[in-house]
C-alpha cells in the first residue's frame, strides 16, 4: 500500500483546494483520506477520529467539505485547547506557539497521533478509532 503525506501550501481556509487536486492526481476517493486538523473546542492533547462529520466551524475543514462536495471523509481532529480564548483572536491562538509547559503535551499527542494514523493505514479506521480517541479532562490541562 503506499502512502503520500501532504501539507498542503495554501492557507487554511482555502485546502480544500489542496485536497482536491491530490484526489484527482492519485485518482482517490474521499474515503481514503485522513485529513488531520487542529481542534479549538477539544481540550489540549485530546484525539478524536471519526468516518465524517461536520466542519464544526473549522473553516479548513469547510473548504474540504465544499471541494470534495460533502462532509463524508475521514478526518483527525488533535485537541489544542481554547482554555485562553477570551484573551485573543482565534487566528493569534491557532497560529501562536505553545507554552512552554504545554510543550510536552503537544508532543505527546503527535506521537499518538502518529499512532493512531499508522493503525488506520495498517488495520483500518474503525481500530484506529476504538483504540486512540481520547478526550483529556480540562482538570489536566
Amino acid at each position: 500500500m503506499d502512502v503520500v503525506l501532504v501539507k498542503p501550501l495554501t492557507f487554511m481556509n482555502r485546502s480544500g483546494r489542496a485536497v482536491l487536486e491530490l484526489v484527482r492526481h492519485y485518482e482517490l476517493e474521499p474515503v481514503d483520506l485522513l485529513v488531520v486538523s487542529d481542534d479549538t473546542t477539544l481540550p489540549l492533547g485530546s484525539l478524536r477520529m471519526r468516518p465524517e462529520g461536520s466542519a464544526g466551524g473549522h473553516n479548513g475543514l469547510r473548504s474540504i467539505e465544499e471541494s470534495l462536495g460533502g462532509p463524508d471523509y475521514p478526518r483527525m481532529r488533535l485537541g489544542v485547547g481554547n482554555a485562553e480564548m477570551d484573551r485573543w483572536p482565534l487566528e493569534d491562538f491557532v497560529l501562536d506557539v505553545f507554552r512552554e509547559d504545554e510543550q510536552p503535551v503537544v508532543e505527546d499527542l503527535l506521537d499518538y497521533a502518529a499512532d493512531a494514523a499508522r493503525l488506520w493505514i495498517v488495520e483500518d479506521l474503525e481500530s484506529a478509532v476504538a483504540r486512540f480517541n481520547r478526550r483529556v479532562s480540562l482538570d489536566a490541562e
